[in-house]
């Protein structure tokens, strides 16, 4: 995590980011330069780094419509003002691809919402420029499948992936060893074959790989939707509100009272556990309240000393006693006499 407060955008760049070429930084010392110094020039170099995957994730399920530059502007938008409180830096591709991927589902959502009311249900499958719709759908249930790995396969699948990087890049930008990457990597390519398989998309191995590149998943970003989302970002970082810095419906993306925007998924497996849990306990309940006021053991405090074990045997007042009933007899009472 970077732990300092982001002064203004105009703040005078380091000497040292001033002599170096940006392109040599990493996306996490760009971040971390963008937080500490608020160099412009950090935020400009990470955008055009990043910006070609996140608009291609908003492409693939919005279609070449304004509400992918939207989903765009909001991903980056939330970047700046959760920049400070990144734990990993280095991982900020993999941050961006997942929020991207969520803000576009908010704006597809809000789409289909407002084709709805307009009565214009055909709006509501974009168009992807002049590729096949197979091409089209595959990408976009690969996008899917993506995005609900894990993160520690995830992320090495957009350094290498989607980012291009080497094995031993990505190595170095995780921390981790050289041999866990490879792994990671294999198991990943493994899940998405699996399951792109189960939703009737049979892809070769070798034909997963060469989809997963960056030319395939990744989208130019055009030069005024560049300079419109660096604009916004600035002003956002310099403490203008996101309402004043961006139009009215690239901030709706970010407005928690339209729709939580959540930023890190708990495990599905957990939230199974939970439901499990919850639902049993409910049939415990249900079934403790249903049974016989004779079945129910009162609490172990609340019997005297020396009857735990002897309570469920002790006859109520007119019961006939044990010995009583195994006689068939009518117990007198004197049993229990004092």
């Amino acid at each position: 995590m970077i732990g300092r407060a982001m002064p203004a955008p105009d703040t005078r760049p380091s000497s040292a980011f001033e002599r170096a070429l940006p392109d040599t930084f990493t996306d996490g010392e760009l971040l971390e330069h963008f937080v500490r110094f608020g160099e412009s020039t950090a935020l400009e170099w990470l955008i055009r780094r990043q910006g070609p995957m996140v608009f291609g994730v908003c492409r693939r399920l919005l279609g070449n419509t304004p509400d992918a530059e939207d989903a765009f502007q909001a991903t980056f938008l939330l970047l700046v003002r959760k920049a400070a409180t990144l734990s990993q830096p280095e991982r900020v591709g993999n941050w961006l691809y997942g929020v991207a991927y969520r803000v576009a589902r908010k704006a597809r959502a809000r789409s289909a919402k407002r084709a709805s009311h307009e009565k214009q249900v055909a709006t509501m499958r974009p168009s992807m420029s002049d590729d096949p719709p197979v091409l089209t759908d595959l990408r976009r249930v690969v996008d899917e499948e993506l995005a609900r790995l894990p993160e520690k396969y995830r992320a090495p699948i957009v350094l290498c992936y989607l980012e291009g990087k080497t094995n031993q890049e990505a190595a170095e930008r995780l921390g981790w060893p050289l041999g866990t990457v490879a792994g990671r990597l294999s198991r990943a390519r493994a899940m998405l074959h699996s399951r792109l398989a189960r939703r009737g998309l049979a892809l070769t191995a070798i034909a997963l790989g060469e989809f997963l590149t960056p030319d395939s998943l990744s989208a130019a970003v055009p030069p005024d939707l560049f300079d419109t989302t660096l604009h916004s970002a600035l002003e956002v970082a310099g403490g203008v509100a996101v309402e004043e810095a961006a139009l009215p419906r690239v901030a709706e993306l970010l407005d928690p009272s339209v729709g939580l925007l959540i930023l890190e998924e708990a495990p599905r497996w957990a939230t199974a556990v939970a439901v499990l849990a919850l639902l049993l306990m409910i049939g415990s309940c249900a079934a403790w309240t249903a049974s016989p006021s004779w079945t129910r053991s009162p609490p172990v405090g609340s019997l005297p000393a020396g009857a735990v074990g002897r309570e469920a045997d002790a006859p109520g007042d007119g019961a006939p006693s044990a010995p009583a009933r195994e006689s068939g007899k009518t117990c007198c009472g004197a049993c229990r006499a004092p």
